[in-house]
């Protein structure tokens, strides 16, 4: 399950192009600043995404495997 921190760090990532910048820079800095939980962090830092599209594509995969188990 991804958390509304998560969902609101990528949203803005989305409309911001110099947050989409930092948080792609240092992801787990930012993230963890946005409020998200480490776990979440965790996870997507195992995929290393280096744009936005990677990022979606992190957060999908992790978002589904999440209700495999």
């Amino acid at each position: 399950m991804r958390s509304r921190a998560l969902n609101m760090a990528f949203n803005r990532a989305l409309i911001d192009p110099e947050y989409r910048h930092v948080l792609l820079y240092r992801l787990r800095r930012t993230l963890l600043e946005a409020g998200v939980p480490e776990t979440e962090v965790r996870l997507l830092e195992r995929f290393a995404p280096t744009t936005l599209e990677e990022l979606a594509d992190a957060l999908e995969t992790v978002h589904v495997t999440s209700f495999s188990h």
